[in-house]
């Protein structure tokens, strides 16, 4: 209420820094995707058991892995529910699309693998979650979520170049774009590689790599932040 506009009366209430008073208007989300929908809405015991695991299905299934600084010693000698206390800023970082040989994948690089060869990955790295929850899942997001199709055509490229040269690929927010605005495109996006401009990135970048480099922190301006992320908060 203290966000109302100064004009506004109590019978017509009127807002201005979230929806610019009326001017900005979003549509809902669309529903997940099956059988996402059903894990989430349901309550039969398969998917009460998937509400218990939610984060770490989510966790499972993510593009850019969590960086944070924690501080442990707040639970040292707490008795009650755990707490998560983290110094200075939480932040999202992206790997390189390729392990190393001895390495197991992980995050997306699993998105680059066949399916049963990736499935196999995932129940290693998450050995305590149902096997076939994850299955539906992978096909789910293989099915629907934009930025699969995004790097492995980023990876298909990347194979073409000499490694010698550490080209890489760039998903970059269009300059200008007003950040308020929630518009749908109106074309297709359109990606462009530029030879030897991989030393002036900028903020808005993320930044694909094939093997070489170190993590990469990703931009929270950048409207893939939250999607890679969340992966089953936004399966679309």
């Amino acid at each position: 209420m203290d966000e109302r506009l100064s004009e506004s009366s109590k019978c017509s209430l009127r807002f201005g820094t979230c929806c610019m008073d009326g001017k900005v208007q979003l549509l809902p989300l669309a529903a997940p995707p099956e059988p996402l929908q059903h894990l989430i809405t349901s309550q039969d015991q398969r998917a009460v058991k998937f509400h218990e695991d939610i984060w770490k299905y989510n966790r499972a299934f993510s593009f850019t892995s969590l960086s944070v600084s924690e501080d442990h010693s707040v639970n040292e000698h707490q008795r009650g529910p755990p707490v998560f206390r983290i110094f200075g800023e939480l932040h999202h970082r992206s790997g390189a699309l390729d392990t190393e040989r001895s390495g197991v994948p992980r995050y997306a690089q699993l998105y680059l693998y066949e399916p049963r060869a990736a499935l196999e990955a995932h129940v290693f790295n998450n050995a305590s979650l149902d096997r076939n929850i994850m299955q539906d899942l992978q096909t789910m997001l293989e099915q629907h979520h934009s930025y699969v199709s995004i790097y492995r055509h980023a990876h298909e490229i990347l194979q073409g170049y000499d490694p010698s040269n550490d080209a890489v690929v760039r998903l970059r927010l269009t300059p200008g774009l007003d950040r308020r605005h929630f518009n749908l495109p109106t074309a297709d996006e359109v990606t462009m590689i530029l030879p030897g401009t991989h030393t002036t990135l900028e903020a808005r970048d993320i930044v694909l790599r094939l093997r070489s480099g170190p993590l990469y922190r990703i931009s929270d301006l950048h409207p893939a932040y939250v999607p890679l992320q969340y992966p089953l908060l936004f399966p679309r």
